[in-house]
């Protein structure tokens, strides 16, 4: 894939070029050495992330910054800047809602891990490599350490700690964190067997869960938790609208309804598939890669990858397809997908927009919308495919009134009533079905 090689490492250096022109170089200013964000803000995290495309960028023989001064003093800034927004216990903030965050500071260390790890695999370091290493070292450590007192919000969270705590667990040869690792995974991963994970977030969540089994299969030595990421791409395959689009519709965060191309999944499809030899996911890394061109997208973030995996950069194939024929009904996930063509639709459990249809340029989303009591839209509480394929979505709704209870009300004081009065005796009226 020497072609996707190349812009994406023609797009890092773009990356790398807007993080050179947007960093702080006010000497005396609290955000110096800092990337700021496009609404003014200045975090670790954006500046990690921007650290990134710079090391990737300096660690590349082929790129125009490799082994560049400039971009090397930067990128120090940009840690000293990091180093003093990291906490002591090593945990770092997301200063608009999460202080003190495990999850945040999973993510922090897990943008910078790659080119570490890469620095780490050379055989001989020149002088700025040894310390831009030891730097991202000291950052990565002092994370994991920082992850052993930290907990999580949402689903994706136990993933990204976990994988990171296994991560430096087996980089800095440290057992608790490996250990603190495994009480996140005992509660069994939450990869159904259509390959949904439970925020069912395929614009977005799926990638950070997908990265994490990859990290947690390589620092384990365990390649089972491949085999969720496998599935998830099975899945996915099946979730390519006929603009090139994802279907996010299903989604239970905040990718839902958006505009995303499926971009981000590419490494997945194309590792994965070199690995297992399946001829399906890398026409899908090659398709997916595709639409950048087609598309003029900025590529994904890969370019640390490539530089952690040269045969991927040197593989090539003729491979290259999407499916466009498919009937898929996961009952699990309470979703159906059929394609025919340049034609879809989708029927979906538990949403009021239960049905969608798309021909490439329209859009178009059912809904049966009414008032009946409390209740409001239809949401298919039942889905179900008859032996002639066809989808059967039911829901039952009742409703009902409260009377007031028929004990003596308790003594007033001061007033107002010492107790709220009990209610009770619900009433049926109706049942809608």
């Amino acid at each position: 894939m020497r072609k996707h090689y190349l812009r994406t490492l023609s797009d890092t250096e773009i990356r790398a070029e807007h993080a050179l022109k947007t960093q702080n170089l006010q000497e005396g200013s609290p955000y110096y050495g800092a990337v700021v964000m496009p609404n003014g803000v200045y975090m670790a995290k954006h500046t990690l992330y921007c650290l990134g495309y710079l090391a990737g960028c300096y660690c590349c023989p082929d790129s125009k910054y490799y082994h560049d001064e400039t971009v090397l003093r930067r990128m120090l800034l940009a840690l000293d800047y990091v180093d003093s927004q990291q906490h002591d216990n090593g945990l770092f903030d997301y200063i608009t809602c999460n202080f003190f965050s495990a999850p945040d500071t999973a993510f922090c260390i897990g943008i910078i891990l790659p080119a570490y790890r890469y620095l780490r695999g050379l055989d001989n370091r020149t002088e700025g490599e040894a310390i831009l290493m030891d730097r991202l070292g000291r950052i990565i450590h002092a994370g994991g350490r920082g992850l052993l007192e930290g907990g999580f919000h949402t689903p994706n969270h136990r993933w990204a700690i976990a994988a990171l705590l296994a991560q430096c667990g087996k980089l800095f040869n440290e057992p608790d964190l490996t250990q603190a690792a495994f009480q996140y995974l005992n509660e069994g991963i939450d990869c159904n067997a259509d390959g949904e994970y439970s925020e069912k977030s395929a614009g977005n969540y799926n990638g950070v869960n997908n990265q994490a089994m990859l990290f947690l299969a390589e620092a384990l030595d365990d390649d089972s938790y491949e085999q969720h990421v496998i599935r998830n791409l099975r899945m996915m395959l099946t979730y390519w609208e006929p603009d090139d689009s994802i279907f996010t519709a299903n989604s239970t965060r905040f990718d839902k309804d958006r505009l995303v191309y499926p971009d981000g999944y590419y490494f997945f499809y194309l590792y994965l598939g070199v690995k297992y030899s399946i001829p399906e996911f890398i026409a899908m890394a090659n398709y997916a890669f595709d639409i950048v061109f087609r598309k003029n997208l900025l590529s994904p973030d890969y370019l640390t990858r490539f530089l952690l995996h040269p045969e991927l950069a040197a593989y090539e194939t003729d491979l290259c397809a999407a499916p466009t024929e498919y009937k898929a009904y996961y009952a699990d996930s309470g979703i159906a997908r059929v394609r025919r063509g340049r034609y879809t639709y989708t029927v979906m459990k538990d949403k009021s927009n239960f049905l969608w249809v798309h021909n490439g340029s329209i859009k178009l989303a059912v809904k049966i919308g009414g008032s009946f009591c409390e209740h409001r839209a239809f949401k298919a509480e039942t889905m179900e495919m008859d032996e002639n394929g066809a989808f059967h979505l039911h829901q039952t709704m009742r409703a009902g009134t409260i009377c007031p209870s028929r004990k003596s009300p308790p003594p007033r004081t001061g007033g107002r009533w010492t107790t709220l009065p009990g209610l009770k005796s619900w009433v049926p009226i109706c049942t809608l079905m």
